[in-house]
């Protein structure tokens, strides 16, 4: 989801500027069923560049894989556009590392490594376009706790899943976690679920949760009604996985929480995503057991205003003053690349 929302950023201020035809095949973080192989390969030959995302799996990365093999196959140039830290790391795409011409990393430390896994690439340090509207949310607080029927008093954990089992055992296990920290029956506390868009089981299948938990309360946020965001903004924590909506809580200055089990630690590394940057980086904080979370949640609930956490997300996230810079640095780059073509 994330790749397409920042390639969404870039295709608006491409098509703003009024030199270029410019064609977008975008997830949102769903199946891109309508597009065959052939399809995206016709796109890719009848264009004099090609820009893709890096995707969190191999196989959410299929469609991009086939774009930039056929490009590399037909010496049209190509680059990549990264959303998270370290995502260029990702092996999926290694063959495509030494031809790439262009890739656009979120932090001005990530250069000097990219540049040896992409040694061709002008590797630029254009940040994220979307974390800059990650400090505004679009609802109240009120409104968005009235929507879910949750009273105003109540701390609110919110537990974003992902899109596979692996990533969605977090669920029952910040459920858990909840149970340890305030005993079976403490009524002033609720956990919102909010299932991944791009999950497959549907988002009413996970209503047990919410049916057989006696404490604490637990509501459940279907995807595409109230925006994450906003429900981010009406939380005390945020309990998620290796996702950047750890960077958009941090932006609103939450406490964050990344729960990594040993399954989904595993999954992380295999994507060369570990260890996860945001925790080394002290905006957010790790958990790798039931009851390190609870520890974790109970310390954020209480004494996250006066923590390291809150001071570092100000230094490395400070509010932004002027919006679409990092995708204006992104379409320059690419700009430069058509002119050479």
């Amino acid at each position: 989801m994330a790749p397409s929302q920042i390639l969404e950023k870039v295709r608006v201020e491409l098509h703003a500027r009024e030199r270029h035809e410019v064609r977008a095949l975008l997830a949102h973080g769903k199946p891109l069923d309508d597009f065959s192989v052939e399809s995206i390969q016709a796109m890719v030959l009848t264009s004099n560049l090609v820009l893709a995302g890096m995707s969190s799996s191999e196989k959410l990365s299929k469609e991009e894989i086939v774009a930039v093999q056929t490009a590399m196959d037909n010496d049209i140039p190509y680059g990549f556009v990264n959303d998270i830290f370290d995502c260029y790391k990702r092996p999926w795409f290694a063959p495509f590392r030494e031809k790439a011409s262009k890739l656009f990393v979120v932090a001005p430390d990530e250069i000097p490594e990219a540049k040896t896994l992409f040694p061709n690439a002008d590797v630029v340090a254009s940040g994220n376009p979307c974390w800059e509207d990650y400090f505004d949310p679009t609802m109240p607080k009120s409104e968005v706790r009235k929507l879910l029927g949750i009273p105003d008093e109540h701390k609110v954990v919110l537990c974003v899943g992902g899109k596979d089992p692996i990533g969605n055992m977090i669920y029952g296990d910040t459920i858990r976690a909840m149970t340890e920290i305030a005993g079976t029956f403490d009524p002033a506390y609720t956990v919102v679920l909010a299932p991944h868009p791009g999950d497959p089981v549907k988002p009413e299948n996970y209503e047990c949760f919410a049916e057989f938990s006696k404490f604490p309360v637990v509501k459940i946020a279907k995807p595409g009604v109230i925006p994450t965001r906003d429900l981010i903004a009406a939380s005390d924590v945020l309990v998620v996985l290796a996702s950047n909506l750890g960077i958009e809580a941090a932006c609103q200055r939450k406490p964050v929480i990344h729960y990594f089990h040993e399954l989904y630690e595993n999954k992380v590394r295999n994507s060369g995503g570990w260890p996860w940057k945001p925790i080394d980086m002290r905006i957010a904080a790790g958990a790798g057991r039931i009851s390190w979370l609870a520890e974790e949640i109970e310390f954020f609930l209480d004494q996250y205003a006066d923590s390291q956490m809150r001071h570092r997300q100000e230094e490395v996230f400070p509010t932004v003053t002027e919006k679409g810079v990092a995708a204006r640095k992104i379409c320059d780059a690419l700009e430069s690349d058509v002119v050479k073509k």
